[in-house]
Order: C-alpha cells, then sequence, then structure tokens
C-alpha cells in the first residue's frame, strides 16, 4: 500500500511537470502566432523597407564624408545662408530653398518630400540643431567610425571670416548632399506606402494592433514579450534573421542602426509604432511620459501623433518614450521585474530592470 501511494505520488508529480512543460512551451510559441500570415507580411515588408533605404543612405553617407572638402558645420552654416540668416538651427524651409537651386533630380522633389528626408532629425519644434545634422550626414556603421572622426576633425580648422553673402558649397559637397536627402526621401516614400498597408491588415484588430505587433516582434521573451512597450534588438533580431529569414544579418544591422542609433538595450515601442503607422500600445497611452526628449531622432517625423496617412512622412526610428521614472510608477519599478527574474517567469530574458536603472 505505501509503495503504491509513492508510486501515484511519483505519477502525479512527473505528469504535473509535464503539463506545464508543454503549457510553458505553448505560451513561449504564443507571441509569434498573434499576427495572421498576412499582417505578418505587411509587418515584414515595412521593416525590409527601411533596412534596404538605410543601406543605401549610409553609403551616401559615406561618399559625402570623403569628399575632402566636406566639413560638417560650413556645410551646416551654409546652409542657413549668410550671415543675416545665421540663427543656430535649420527648418524643412531652409532645406527646400537650397535643394531647389541645386543640379539634381532632388530639386524637382516637393516640398513635402524634403520636408519628410530631415524630419527625422528635427527635434519637437521641427529644428535641425547642429547635432541633429551631425546625425544625419555622418556614418553610423561602426566599422566607419574612422571616417566619422576624420569628418570631425575638418570642423577644427580657423573659421573663415564671415561673410554677409550667402556663401555656397564646393560642387561635389553639393552634389553629394543631395544624393543624400534624395536617399532620406526615397526610404520614406516607400516604406511610408508599405505602412500604409499594413495599416489595412491591421485595421480588424482594432486598438489591440499596437500590443500585438509588439508581442511578435519581442517573441523571444515569451511571458514577457513587450512588458513596458519596450523590446530587446536582441529578441528583434533573433525574429528577423534566425527564426523567420525575413532578413539576412547585413540588413538587420542596418534596420537596428536606424531604429537604435546610440545602441541602447532596449527599445522603446512607441517610436516604433509611429514608423509603423499604429497608435501607441493601450497599456503606454495613459502613462505620463514628461518632458518629451529634444536629442534628434528621438521626434516624430511629419504628422507627429498622426501616424502615416496619405502622403504624412515617417515615425521616429530611434528610440524615445516614457522615462524609467513613470514605468516605475506603472509597474512597481525595478522589484516587480526582479521578482520575475527570479521566479523564472522571465527566463531566458536580459535583466531589465538593471538596464532600467542604467538608461540614460
Amino acid at each position: 500500500g505505501e509503495r503504491a501511494r509513492r508510486a501515484r505520488a511519483t505519477s502525479a508529480r512527473d505528469e504535473h511537470a509535464r503539463r506545464t512543460r508543454a503549457t510553458s512551451a505553448a505560451t513561449m510559441a504564443a507571441p509569434i502566432d498573434v499576427l495572421s500570415p498576412g499582417q505578418r507580411e505587411a509587418l515584414l515588408a515595412v521593416l525590409r523597407c527601411v533596412a534596404e533605404g538605410e543601406v543605401l543612405v549610409e553609403q551616401a553617407r559615406c561618399r559625402l564624408c570623403k569628399v575632402r572638402e566636406f566639413d560638417p558645420y560650413e556645410t551646416f552654416k551654409c546652409l542657413q545662408g549668410g550671415l543675416l540668416s545665421q540663427k543656430g538651427w535649420l527648418s524643412a524651409d531652409d532645406f527646400c530653398q537650397w535643394v531647389v537651386e541645386q543640379p539634381h533630380s532632388i530639386a524637382h522633389a516637393s516640398a513635402q518630400g524634403v520636408a519628410m528626408a530631415v524630419e527625422p532629425y528635427a527635434n519637437e519644434s521641427g529644428e535641425v540643431r547642429y547635432d541633429g545634422f551631425l546625425h544625419m550626414v555622418l556614418p553610423k556603421n561602426p566599422e566607419q567610425a574612422w571616417l566619422k572622426e576624420d569628418a570631425l576633425l575638418r570642423g577644427t580648422a580657423p573659421l573663415s571670416s564671415p561673410r554677409v553673402a550667402a556663401p555656397s558649397l564646393p560642387p561635389e559637397v553639393a552634389f553629394r548632399l543631395c544624393e543624400l536627402l534624395d536617399g532620406e526621401r526615397a526610404l520614406c516614400e516607400r516604406a511610408g506606402a508599405a505602412a500604409q498597408q499594413l495599416a489595412r491588415e491591421l485595421a480588424s484588430a482594432g486598438p489591440m494592433s499596437s500590443g500585438r505587433v509588439l508581442r511578435f516582434l519581442d517573441a523571444k521573451q515569451g511571458l514577457c514579450a513587450g512588458m513596458g512597450g519596450f523590446l530587446s534588438p536582441g529578441s528583434l533580431r533573433w525574429l528577423l534573421v534566425d527564426e523567420l529569414g525575413a532578413l539576412s544579418g547585413e540588413l538587420c544591422a542596418a534596420l537596428l542602426q536606424r531604429l537604435n542609433p546610440v545602441g541602447k538595450p532596449l527599445l522603446a515601442f512607441d517610436g516604433l509604432a509611429k514608423l509603423l503607422n499604429l497608435p501607441p500600445p493601450p497599456a503606454l497611452a495613459s502613462v505620463d511620459r514628461g518632458a518629451a526628449s529634444s536629442s534628434p531622432l528621438s521626434q516624430s517625423w511629419p504628422g507627429g501623433g498622426g501616424g502615416l496617412g496619405a502622403g504624412a512622412a515617417f515615425g521616429a526610428l530611434s528610440p524615445s518614450g516614457a522615462p524609467p521614472q513613470a514605468l516605475s510608477q506603472s509597474w512597481g519599478g525595478g522589484a516587480f521585474l526582479s521578482h520575475l527574474s527570479s521566479s523564472g517567469v522571465c527566463g531566458g530574458v536580459p535583466d531589465v530592470s538593471r538596464s532600467l536603472q542604467d538608461w540614460p
């Protein structure tokens, strides 16, 4: 009798463990299945457009910086006009007025197209400050760090004497800058059209569409996928390259370079949601985000909170969003995340609480 009782207890424990493992495996796989095949393909098409466009734009940045006459600071001043027009920042109108005078095909682009090209680098007031201009014209690929440094060192030479008349850029510098702007414009237009198709595919999901996309992109994290409106760059790479084979390693690196130029450990989804023409996830819509960052690439593209309508421009392509303090109030802070990690619920997930504490 005692032996039989122990055997039944052991069998019950084994069965419980088996069911727990099966449930855990099903839960881990669930985030990949939250989108229909059509929705998944439309989403991947947008990300593919962004990645392919970023490869071309990065090549244009390198060609511009290889021109020995290119001095980022002098170019920034030239685009503002003469001495009486110097104001310390550039607007979309400044770029439009400059490109129409150039012997390049972008001279025939619409003003909205030029605005789309420069808006990712503008602050919330629509001003492209010098740091934003550097983000636009300097290479982002770590392998080209030497070229970036070389271009920046050209600005250490003594400044030229002030000129009242508007200075002109060297011909090759002007041409390469036009190439860069045209590449940015083409990226936004192509990806914008793909984002409209994604919006049509997700129309049936209503306000839950953003949450589903977030969970899908962060599927590797299982139960913790998309927690707090953040996703892991490593999870995104795993999904797009290893799991789905939707992008090559080079294209995925270009996509992450566009989405996360400063290499933060977690990506805020609200900026990516604008890129995808989606509203913020409902769980984040009520979070008090405080003062928005004014750094380049952290603001919305033309059309800001409205996403991408017909002819509207892109959402922000770099991380921005709720400060850690606001997220701490909404989740109970790092203690909540630490509890999840210690209990095994977030197995395989990076130490999110530590990442949030170290968040710049």
